[in-house]
């Protein structure tokens, strides 16, 4: 009995180890989600028309697949034909219209296969303005994103959770 014993303890504790070790693993593999917020802030001075006054600005989010055709299409083509354009690398697009000083927390949903945001932004000024912005979205965490349309620049920031 006793031997019966001394043999089976070694197994028993072999079967432990390995029920452990195989439980972790399945844990390791399950990354955590990738979420995405975004914020639109237009500063004070935004957009600004003949006269120097700030006015109001359309801004577009793109979430993309790839950035390549956002990064390289010009100003117009965008505007005009984003979805011929951009094809199988645009995932979803929202428009708004945000006024001088204005800040809004967007309400969407990131897909998954997403790898990027794109945000154009139609500056009056558009010969002088940096009206395009893109952000690699990092997989398996938070991506909290603030668009800041200045006075003829437009950037994103990723914030600290």
């Amino acid at each position: 009995m006793k031997s019966m014993l001394t043999r089976a303890a070694p197994m028993a504790l072999l079967a432990l180890i390995l029920m452990v070790g195989l439980s972790s693993c399945a844990r390791e593999r399950t990354p955590p989600p990738t979420s995405v917020s975004v914020v639109l802030n237009a500063t004070s001075e935004v957009n600004p028309d003949r006269n120097d006054r700030p006015s109001p600005i359309v801004v577009r989010v793109y979430e993309l697949r790839s950035a390549g055709v956002f990064e390289i299409s010009d100003f117009f083509t965008l505007l005009e034909q984003d979805s011929a354009v951009l094809g199988a690398d645009q995932i979803s697009r929202w428009e708004y219209q945000l006024e001088p000083g204005e800040r809004v927390e967007l309400d969407v949903e990131f897909r998954s296969g997403s790898g990027y945001v794109g945000v154009l932004a139609a500056y009056r000024d558009i010969e002088h303005a940096r009206w395009r912005a893109v952000q690699p979205i990092q997989p398996n965490r938070a991506n909290n994103l603030e668009v800041v349309m200045g006075r003829l620049e437009v950037a994103i920031r990723q914030q600290r959770p």
